[in-house]
C-alpha cells in the first residue's frame, strides 16, 4: 500500500468517526520464474455510510496498482473480500499478514 493510499483511507475513516481497517496481505514467489508478488485487501469505511475494498497488487519491493470498490454493507465488502481471498489462494498466494 503506498502511504498516499494510506493517508487517504486513514482520512476516510477519520472523517466517518470511524478508525477501522482489516487488510489481508498475501505474496507468491516462485525463483525458477522469477515471480515475487504481491496482493493486498483493505476493508475501511467511507464517509457516507457505505465501505470500500481496496485491492493493491504488484511486484514485491515495487508501488503496486490500487483499484477501489464500494459496497452498501460491511457485510457485502467482507464477502467480495473472501471471494477474491480464495481465488488468489488458488493461484498459489500464501497469507502473509492479517490486520485488522
Amino acid at each position: 500500500m503506498t502511504i498516499l493510499h494510506f493517508y487517504r483511507i486513514l482520512i476516510m475513516s477519520f472523517l466517518s468517526n470511524v478508525i477501522l481497517m482489516c487488510g489481508i496481505y498475501l505474496e507468491r514467489h516462485d525463483a525458477d520464474s522469477n515471480i515475487h508478488r504481491f496482493y493486498a485487501l483493505t476493508i475501511s469505511p467511507g464517509i457516507f455510510s457505505d465501505w470500500s475494498l481496496v485491492r493493491e497488487w504488484g511486484r514485491v519491493g515495487s508501488p503496486g496498482t490500487v483499484r477501489s470498490n464500494w459496497y452498501e454493507s460491511e457485510e457485502e465488502a467482507i464477502k467480495a473480500q473472501n471471494d477474491i481471498l480464495r481465488t488468489k489462494q488458488r493461484r498459489c498466494y500464501t497469507l502473509a499478514a492479517i490486520t485488522c
